[in-house]
């Protein structure tokens, strides 16, 4: 995501889900539903997962880049989270290979595709 002068962003992405919502611990909101939960938080270490050409890939598409991490028991709850999330400047990293803009993953959501490990 590409930096936003609005501090509680962070919130603002997760309350969209109307669910139970809870600060957890240093920033990480959980949302719960029954049994499904996601939880998310900035992820400040993110530049040690991408080797150079990802890291090459991500400032070419987004100037200043915040990282989320989303952590999840359940694919529907994610897939509710994105749906929910305006277009903006968004990219989501699957951790296999893709990195997509936030629309091209709603179109998979919307189509009933897999996004989540699909690769390039």
């Amino acid at each position: 995501v590409e930096k936003n002068p609005n501090k509680d962003w962070l919130k603002e992405i997760i309350q969209h889900l109307k669910y139970n919502v809870h600060e957890e611990s240093a920033g990480r909101l959980i949302a719960e539903d029954n049994k499904r939960w996601i939880a998310v938080s900035k992820y400040l270490d993110s530049e040690i997962e991408y080797d150079t050409s990802e890291k090459l890939f991500v400032k070419k598409i987004l100037q200043s880049p915040q990282f989320i991490l989303v952590e999840s028991n359940s694919h529907s709850l994610a897939n509710e989270l994105i749906s929910s999330m305006e277009y903006g400047n968004f990219y989501i990293d699957n951790d296999h290979g893709m990195i997509a803009p936030l629309k091209q993953i709603k179109e998979h959501i919307e189509s009933d595709l897999d996004w989540s490990t699909k690769g390039v």
